[in-house]
């Protein structure tokens, strides 16, 4: 399964600086407001992409790109 490798940054609360994850390696293809996942100490973080930098780049650039994530929270289902 191919995977898709950015510098990522997670948002934070509105006007707090994103915080630095480092270079990660995304689940899937990576658009703007898509939902994804990666691994991150042995668990699965689902986020969504808020932002790609540059706007225009693509999956055959030869560069990695700058991604900006926002937590995607899961809710149980009660049954």
């Amino acid at each position: 399964m191919p995977t898709y490798r950015a510098l990522a940054y997670k948002m934070g609360p509105e006007g707090s600086q994103p915080t630095y994850l480092g270079k990660v390696d995304f689940s899937s293809r990576l658009v703007v407001n898509d939902s994804n996942s990666y691994m991150h100490n042995r668990e699965w973080q689902v986020v969504r992409i808020d932002r790609i930098e540059p706007p225009s780049w693509a999956p055959n650039f030869d560069f990695i790109p700058t991604v900006y994530v926002s937590p995607i929270v899961l809710r149980a289902r009660r049954g």
